[in-house]
């Protein structure tokens, strides 16, 4: 059977008092207060099968004893699957160890000693209380903590800062795995700081809150960033220090201590643990945009930031940045033009983190149409861009395809747009341009679509186009080339006389003899002769 820890195999069935945690015991009370134990069978002399309910939820339970040792345990909660100690094996081995003719305590006689604490502090002396505070405290990190979190209003701002700097010893490098035992301690302490800002709050004291809060906010934000193992209770007071800071910066009213709170706010949110994508988080930003002093700060780190070679500021705080630079047309034109090609991979690696925010899909749209970008970034932005796109961005997109000769951004229009119809139409409808015209005529070129762009040259009656993309349409398919020439020689011919037709003539009939040999100018000018005998002598 699988055994979820090692620390129970060959133990005695009497080990639970002496090495298993008071947490996990706790937590054993808890289910036998509930009776949670629903059935227990000794299926042979060995093996037991027992059943526990937790929150509504019955759990099987297999555990093998032989001699009165521990052999294997198994359960089938989260906790024993993934090997870990779990409160329902300790139910069953507390109901199996009734069966047993072995010595135990009883569970009830520590609830019983728990109850009698309150009398027994009582009677203590208060130096030996204080004595036992201090040794303990020395040894034991989460008591001293927890007894500063107790007392954090009794504490100077010196005292109170060193408390804080401590609630969590991270110092090295991010990402790391954090004990749990470490995070439900932190947990606890934010709890414990939680009491203390309601009171200061129903009070009006919301200077002292928002002192705790902003302390533990900044901390918050740095566990919460260094952390790759998730905690609900962390989750759960995180957003409630956030909800309540926001709360509370409405509250004082202070002029002096309001110009304090806005410096902290700024200096928080250039810190790179606060997260644009997150919605509480980004809350702080829009409370931030609101004022205009603060405005007037992030509007001058944005431009400090877009500075070559200046990495002061972070990611997060870059893109919030950009969100500014938009709605002002002092500051973004000019810099986004100055920024260099690493500048701008930074920018769409930071954009593409934050790709369902408006703003990152603002600034990516910019960047494709004001921008030339190359295929690298382009094609990242474009993978991050909201679809379906417009016909202005579209049309953009095959002017990348042209210039970059990559038929992956044909393939993506088709895919991504709706408006791939339109977008065509649109194209055929500007052909007294003769940019727009070059454009399409090259889109359906090498879109291999030669019908399409022979169709588009011949409404231009453009012989300069006709012979720009002449050749391209020869390989393409060279009975559409051929008969695109006869069709614009003979309509031109029926608008145009005198010497400076037979001598355009001449130069296109060179032309087609360059391109596709003197067979195709022999079948052009036989086709010029039946269509106009009456001027064949001034006509090749």
């Amino acid at each position: 059977m699988h055994d979820p820890t090692d620390k129970l195999i060959t133990k005695d069935i009497g080990f639970i008092e002496r090495q298993i945690s008071e947490e996990l015991i706790l937590a054993t009370e808890e289910l036998l207060d509930q009776s949670a134990l629903l059935k227990s069978n000794n299926i042979n002399p060995t093996t037991w099968e027992c059943t526990v309910t937790d929150k509504n939820i019955h759990y099987s339970i297999y555990i093998q004893i032989k001699n009165e040792k521990i052999v294997s345990t198994d359960c089938d909660c989260v906790n024993g699957r993934r090997g870990l100690q779990c409160p329902h094996i300790l139910v069953a081995l507390l109901s199996i160890r009734k069966h047993i003719n072995h010595p135990k305590p009883q569970i009830k006689k520590i609830r019983k000693s728990r109850m009698d604490l309150k009398s027994f502090v009582n009677a203590l002396d208060p130096k030996d209380l204080q004595s036992f505070a201090l040794s303990y405290g020395r040894k034991h990190r989460g008591f001293r903590l927890m007894m500063q979190a107790q007392f954090v209003d009794q504490l100077d701002e010196d005292q109170t800062q060193l408390f804080f700097d401590a609630t969590y010893p991270i110092h090295t490098k991010p990402n790391q795995n954090v004990s749990a035992s470490n995070l439900s301690l932190f947990v606890a302490i934010t709890r414990e700081l939680q009491v203390h800002i309601k009171v200061h709050l129903n009070h009006g004291d919301y200077i002292r809150a928002y002192n705790l809060l902003n302390k533990s906010l900044n901390k918050f934000f740095y566990v919460k960033h260094h952390l790759t193992n998730t905690h609900k209770g962390f989750e759960e007071s995180h957003q409630w220090f956030l909800k309540t800071y926001i709360e509370c910066l409405n509250l004082v009213e202070a002029p002096e201590y309001k110009i304090y709170m806005k410096k902290e706010l700024l200096s928080l949110l250039k810190s790179s643990f606060v997260d644009a994508s997150h919605p509480l988080e980004q809350s702080l930003w829009i409370v931030a945009l609101q004022d205009v002093e603060i405005k007037n700060s992030l509007r001058e780190a944005a431009a400090t930031f877009l500075q070559r070679n200046n990495t002061t500021s972070t990611a997060h705080y870059f893109v919030l940045m950009l969100s500014w630079m938009l709605d002002s047309a002092s500051l973004w034109p000019s810099n986004i033009d100055q920024l260099d090609n690493h500048s701008v991979f930074r920018l769409s690696q930071v954009l593409s983190q934050y790709k369902d925010l408006q703003l990152a899909q603002n600034i990516i749209r910019t960047l494709l149409l004001n921008r030339d970008l190359n295929h690298t970034i382009a094609k990242m932005l474009l993978s991050c861009i909201a679809k379906p796109i417009d016909a202005t961005l579209g049309i953009r997109l095959i002017e990348y395809y042209i210039r970059l000769r990559d038929i992956w951004y044909l393939h993506w229009l088709e895919n991504h747009t709706d408006q791939w119809d339109q977008l065509r139409s649109r194209l055929k409808k500007k052909i007294e341009h003769t940019t727009d015209v070059s454009l399409m005529i090259e889109f359906f070129i090498y879109s291999s679509k030669p019908q399409q762009a022979a169709q588009v040259i011949e409404q231009t009656a453009s012989f300069d186009l006709l012979m720009k993309y002449d050749a391209a349409l020869l390989k393409l398919n060279p009975p559409i080339c051929y008969q695109l020439y006869e069709n614009m020689i003979l309509r031109y011919l029926s608008d145009h006389f005198g010497h400076k037709a037979v001598d355009f003539m001449h130069s296109i009939l060179a032309r087609v003899t360059a391109i596709a040999g003197p067979q195709w100018s022999l079948q052009l000018s036989e086709q010029i002769k039946k269509a106009f005998p009456d001027r064949t002598g001034s006509l090749p």
